[in-house]
């Protein structure tokens, strides 16, 4: 057999390990590439929060800048997208942060529109207030065990609940036991609930749903095959534990290197979750916006 055969049959025999043990629950909607030529600061997408019923958005790069969506959507979906703006990550005075403490990663919105903010980078592993504008209001209590976090393996998920309450959980950490899913709750961060580990996935977006259910994003990476996503929708017991369901796995391929996650209704209704391909400010990778419909 010679060397391309022996990789074609490779590359098939790791695409049908990876693929979906079960028809995903979830329906395909649309996949928009986002660019944005005068904007040189634009990649690296980590997050995104939907809002207006789908009509904005807001992108969160993971070298520290945020950027506004204008999505102009019809009956299939988005029919046009454009950055239309763009904000550094600061300090309370204004200045952008330094480099090793901009790796900016999760996010979400209260509903007065200040933005929560979770940063990777080992020891400078942190959530943050932001206004709007991007301007740091105030930093969150300390994380335990923050410092012990592989530099690139910090807290990339993040959300908040019908409560206020943040959530967050680390990409990584050392061991090989079950990922700790945190929450904020008066003034200290603490062990809400542990999510198992599974062998070549890593957390990378946390998001609520209308109706107070917590959702997980999921990446595994096969280079140079490419990248697959899984979506997990955790329902709470009466006994305080977590309920799963898988409502979306997707082929090995099947989109690019998806992190972010918003949870919304459009028109209709349907109940819409959008996710964002992170370029790794790599030319060969895009930043893609894609939509998938799940059922409630």
């Amino acid at each position: 057999m010679s060397r391309i055969a022996q990789r074609v049959l490779i590359a098939a025999l790791v695409a049908l390990i990876l693929a979906p043990a079960a028809i995903a629950q979830a329906t395909f909607v649309q996949e928009v590439r986002l660019t944005a030529p005068g904007l040189a600061r634009f990649g690296g997408i980590s997050a995104v929060e939907v809002m207006n019923s789908g009509a904005t958005a807001l992108v969160l790069s993971d070298r520290g800048t945020l950027f506004t969506l204008s999505l102009t959507r019809g009956p299939a979906g988005v029919t046009a997208a454009s950055v239309c703006c763009a904000a550094a990550i600061t300090w309370y005075e204004g200045v952008h942060l330094p480099g090793r403490q901009r790796d900016s990663e999760g996010l979400a919105r209260r509903p007065d529109g200040t933005l929560a903010i979770s940063f990777e980078g080992g020891p400078l592993g942190r959530v943050a207030y932001h206004r709007a504008d991007g301007v740091q209001i105030s930093v969150t209590p300390p994380i335990a065990g923050a410092e012990d976090l592989p530099r690139n393996g910090g807290f990339e998920g993040l959300a908040i609940d019908t409560s206020g309450r943040l959530y967050t959980l680390p990409e990584d950490m050392p061991g090989d036991g079950p990922i700790p899913l945190l929450r904020l709750d008066r003034g200290a961060w603490q062990v809400f609930a542990q999510v198992p580990r599974a062998p070549g996935w890593s957390p990378v977006a946390l998001d609520f749903d209308d109706q107070g259910r917590l959702y997980l994003l999921q990446r595994r990476t096969v280079l140079p095959l490419g990248f697959a996503a899984r979506l997990t929708r955790y329902t709470f017991a009466r006994d305080g534990g977590l309920v799963a369901e898988r409502v979306l796995q997707t082929g090995l391929g099947r989109h690019g290197n998806l992190e972010g996650l918003s949870l919304w209704r459009d028109a209709t209704g349907r109940l819409i979750a959008t996710m964002v391909s992170d370029d790794d400010f790599m030319p060969l990778r895009a930043t893609n916006l894609v939509e998938y419909a799940l059922p409630d």
